[in-house]
């Protein structure tokens, strides 16, 4: 569903990609956003990532 939400849907609601930009924008700020240019890139790699990983998941416990 995030992925349907992400790529096709026109007002983009991706409730796991906010969870994960979140979470990076929080670490970012943490070290002073000293990695301020790095966390958007990095946020679209960790979402794809965490995507394949459940379905991984997913498919493991089929």
């Amino acid at each position: 569903m995030d992925v349907f939400r992400a790529l096709m849907h026109s007002r983009s609601e991706a409730a796991l990609s906010k969870v994960v930009f979140s979470a990076l924008w929080a670490v970012s700020r943490r070290f002073g956003h000293r990695l301020g240019s790095i966390v958007g890139p990095a946020g679209m790699v960790v979402t794809v990532l965490v995507w394949v990983l459940l379905q991984a998941v997913g498919w493991a416990l089929v």
